[in-house]
């Protein structure tokens, strides 16, 4: 099935993707004319249904309407502003319903055509699910990530460049709370991407670099071995990331000073929301920006060719970056 995708995506035109965002709007324009219509008739007959129900309590408005009450007034008038815009809403609602299969069309084209050609290009042994994602064991496997109480991820990609095998998608975190009043709530805690690089040599302990928190797990369950706070020798450096190892002497022999500076370029092309831990043979790079990197933009509007696939380019060339930039091919 994968490889059927990628021999697809090599195939693919522009004009596919036009097809589909097109056929997108058609479908819409004509579904949003007869659900107004017959939004609107329902509206009516409820309108009426509602004055009629209430139709001496708005004669005695209308007639006292100097001394009525507001506990009289307010009631009335927000019922109407809900009647109002309970059309907006509903029409909407169906619209979204209704053309949730050519919006899906659409979506499957534009990454198709963009995302899996440009993905063709630079990388070997390329894979690319727009609808699957990576598990959440994966992460929270390391005892370093926190993976919160909801956990969601989309546009899987693994792939090798210059025999360094990686694995990309889109994770969106969150955390439950309760109010003040008991109810409860979800606050994203990370919405970004993981990327997670499997390296020539295997790190005998654990290490994190984060922007902030602290490792999920202090304690390896495996080794026993504890996580502490270290410092470098940069002062920079201490205050982007804080660091947390298990072995400060591998840590430090990681963290040269060349490694260190390229790390930081990293965080200030992304507001410095960058973690990266080290674990087995992985370094698992974080990037807490709140973007969903592939999604294409509304439909409504006609695309730029030129300007969507140099953005995506952009997204992409990260990988590529950072396997350059950190020289991650090396095999020491």
């Amino acid at each position: 099935m994968l490889g059927l995708w990628l021999w697809y995506y090599r195939y693919m035109k522009f004009e596919d993707v036009e097809k589909a965002r097109r056929g997108y709007n058609e479908k819409r324009s004509r579904l949003r004319t007869k659900t107004v219509l017959i939004v609107v008739a329902a509206e009516i007959a409820l309108v009426a249904l509602f004055v009629a129900i209430n139709i001496r309590t708005f004669q005695d408005v209308l007639q006292n309407f100097g001394s009525v009450r507001p506990m009289v007034v307010v009631p009335l008038l927000m019922a109407m502003i809900f009647l109002v815009l309970l059309p907006i809403i509903f029409v909407k609602i169906i619209l979204a319903v209704t053309t949730r299969k050519e919006l899906e069309q659409y979506k499957k084209a534009y990454k198709g055509y963009f995302v899996g050609r440009e993905l063709a290009k630079n990388f070997t042994e390329i894979r690319y699910q727009h609808e699957a994602g990576l598990d959440k064991t994966v992460l929270s496997g390391t005892g370093l990530i926190d993976t919160g109480d909801r956990y969601f991820s989309n546009d899987l990609t693994t792939g090798k460049y210059k025999n360094v095998k990686f694995v990309q998608a889109d994770v969106h975190i969150e955390e439950e709370y309760k109010d003040n009043e008991g109810d409860t709530h979800y606050r994203t805690i990370f919405k970004g991407r993981f990327m997670i690089f499997e390296l020539p040599k295997k790190f005998e302990s654990r290490m994190m670099l984060s922007f902030a928190g602290e490792p999920v797990d202090g304690i390896n369950r495996k080794t026993g071995k504890v996580m502490r706070r270290i410092e470098t020798e940069s002062v920079e450096f201490n205050k982007t990331f804080l660091v947390h190892a298990e072995d400060g002497m591998e840590a430090l022999y990681i963290l040269t000073p060349d490694f260190m500076e390229r790390v930081q370029e990293l965080g200030r092309l992304h507001n410095n929301q960058v973690s990266v831990y080290f674990v087995d043979n992985k370094m698992i790079v974080g990037i807490n920006d709140g973007d969903d990197v592939f999604e294409p933009p509304s439909p409504d509007r006609p695309l730029d060719e030129k300007a969507e696939a140099t953005r995506i380019a952009g997204e992409i060339n990260l990988v590529t970056n950072i396997v350059d930039n950190l020289k991650l091919s090396r095999k020491v």
